[in-house]
């Protein structure tokens, strides 16, 4: 698991223990629930989540995946502001990528299948934190989604790796 200064500083103020279903929205529960597939060009998309791209060619096929599996996480329930809005928000995100990658135990290990969380403010007017969960696995030569966590400035950034690549039993977030 890597992540930036910013995700550290927002893990910091966030209970991240004990995460359930109960922290996912149901439309993203029965996301998680529909399981995994491969498009025919090879890309690893959740099922659910497949026929939803904007169609055509990608430039590859990190980009198919970040494009079909990427969303952002609900939030129109919660708060405008303050920990109230931000700590729900994170769980929820976490609660979905954890369940996601632990529901892609028949993914080969390679290549990795990984989960990215990011938490940013919006660039409206209101400035309202928002969070996007996205997945996508690493390709023989393909540039990866991320390099490096740090180069993400405008927002906190998360990545989770499965547990099934990672040699764990489970998905957690350490904050040391």
């Amino acid at each position: 698991m890597r992540m930036n200064r910013a995700m550290a500083e927002v893990l910091a103020n966030v209970d991240t223990k004990d995460l359930t279903d109960a922290d996912i929205p149901p439309m993203f529960l029965a996301i998680s629930n529909e399981g995994w597939t491969t498009t025919p060009s090879g890309a690893y998309v959740l099922a659910a989540l497949a026929a939803s791209g904007p169609g055509g060619t990608y430039a590859d096929l990190v980009h198919e995946e970040v494009t079909l599996n990427g969303r952002g996480m609900v939030d129109h329930d919660l708060p405008p502001k303050g920990r109230e809005r931000v700590e729900p928000l994170v769980r929820r995100c976490l609660a979905y990528a954890r369940r996601c990658l632990a529901g892609a135990e028949e993914v080969p290990v390679d290549p990795m299948l990984t989960a990215y969380v990011s938490v940013s403010e919006s660039w409206t007017e209101e400035r309202t934190v928002t969070a996007y969960v996205t997945f996508c696995r690493t390709h023989p030569g393909v540039s990866p989604y991320v390099t490096d966590p740090e180069d993400y400035r405008h927002e906190a950034l998360l990545e989770l790796v499965a547990a099934a690549h990672a040699g764990e039993t489970s998905i957690q977030v350490n904050r040391g």
